[in-house]
């Protein structure tokens, strides 16, 4: 029956719940991700010395490299 329905089963989560239409996390791993960048944004600009547009910079840099 599935073949014959236009609708696509629900994205998972890696936490395992279901992610909201469109999306690749569920709304609390993606507030928690949110929460985890920003502060590592702040720890940036306070231990480096730099600016906010400097530490992004930083961290997508340190992302990319991994």
């Amino acid at each position: 029956a599935a073949r014959y329905t236009n609708h696509e089963p629900p994205t998972l989560c890696d936490c395992g719940s279901i992610a909201e239409h469109g999306q690749v996390y569920c709304p609390v791993c993606k507030a928690n991700m949110k929460t985890a960048f920003e502060l590592a944004i702040d720890f940036l600009e306070k231990y480096n010395g730099v600016d906010r547009e400097t530490a992004i910079s930083q961290l997508v840099y340190e992302i990319e490299e991994e």
